[in-house]
């Protein structure tokens, strides 16, 4: 999705019977709005906190979230020109074949390391939220965990064509640590919730 697309544009295209954009894209833009509402709770939250403690580790927050959200959506537009250029040259060697999905995994990887850090960064803002701010905190955490399933099972699909065993090990052991981060992130949010 380039930055001139419309929502709407952008979910007629995705509805489209063509191969692009397709699931990877979706991935990002369902992170990059889950972070828009994370941060939308962490503005609510810092106007709340006034200069108290936390005040400069909530704006931290605040502009981590833009930037990840901005990433996102260059992903999107990253995770289309690579799968296009998959479609384009489908009747390549497996060898060359196998480098463009190389490369097109790496790009829902990065979609699912900024969706793990985003869901530890929604943990920070929790404990500041006032009751009618932490559901859309919970829903961008939920939208977080969503769009990196979705871009894991993206990045799962294009290894199935790499023949690379390094390659696949790290990518592997990347994803253990993303869903390791998760996992735990999810757990702390459940006890500041409860608290």
């Amino acid at each position: 999705m380039s930055n001139q697309r419309t929502l709407l544009s952008y979910l007629d295209e995705l509805a489209a019977r063509k191969p692009v954009p397709g699931g990877g894209s979706a991935a990002a833009y369902i992170g990059a709005v889950a972070l828009s509402l994370a941060t939308m709770a962490g503005r609510y939250a810092l106007k709340r906190q006034g200069k108290n403690p936390g005040y400069g580790r909530l704006k931290q927050i605040i502009a981590a979230n833009e930037v990840m959200r901005k990433k996102l959506i260059r992903l999107m537009i990253m995770d289309e020109k690579a799968y296009k250029r998959i479609a384009t040259n489908c009747d390549k060697k497996r060898s060359s074949i196998a480098e463009l999905y190389k490369s097109a995994a790496m790009i829902p990887l990065e979609m699912c390391d900024i969706m793990t850090k985003g869901i530890d960064l929604c943990c920070g803002v929790l404990p500041h939220c006032k009751t009618s701010v932490i559901t859309d905190l919970i829903e961008a955490m939920i939208l977080l965990e969503a769009g990196y399933k979705s871009a894991e099972l993206n990045v799962k699909v294009n290894l199935l064509y790499v023949g690379d065993r390094r390659f696949k090990k790290f990518v592997s052991a990347q994803l253990l640590r993303n869903r390791a981060g998760i996992r735990n992130s999810i757990k702390r949010a459940n006890k500041l919730n409860k608290a």
